[in-house]
């Protein structure tokens, strides 16, 4: 009996303390969030490798004013390269979000193939490369980086 009240009294203290506390907020809320300016990505992300048909998979995110046309993107490699695009948000935020899936081949050998892209987005571009392993590599991933122009 005895647990039971020390229970329901502490429930007590704590409906006590939500209803006298305030909430203090020291700037303006913008909801929705105001949008970028500028272009954002691209994001590159690894999904998976698939040894049968010898392909890195991953994907790109790259987001843009919905007042602007998608981004022209290319990449460049010795090992064949197949991708495709397609829209996954047509107006998040005042943004539309582009994805490209992209589908490498993965050479033999030990190291490493690097893969450049660039991205023209109209008033400016971005290039820049990551590199993915070759087929006895022991660890299969991408690093990516990149450069403003």
């Amino acid at each position: 009996m005895a647990d039971t009240e020390s229970k329901e009294n502490d429930i007590d203290v704590i409906v006590e303390k939500e209803d006298a506390s305030e909430t203090l907020i020291e700037g303006p809320i913008v909801r929705p969030p105001n949008p970028a300016d500028l272009p954002l990505g691209p994001y590159f992300q690894f999904i998976t490798t698939d040894l049968e048909k010898m392909q890195w998979i991953g994907s790109v995110l790259v987001c843009r004013h919905i007042g602007f046309d998608g981004p022209k993107i290319e990449f460049t490699a010795d090992v064949k390269i197949d991708y495709d695009r397609d829209i996954l948000y047509e107006d998040l935020f005042g943004m539309c979000a582009y994805r490209i899936n992209l589908y490498i081949e993965i050479p033999p050998g030990e190291g490493e193939e690097k893969i450049t892209w660039k991205t023209d987005w109209g008033h400016s571009s971005s290039n820049d490369a990551f590199y993915i392993s070759r087929y006895n590599q022991k660890w299969r991933s991408g690093f990516f980086f990149i450069e403003w122009i």
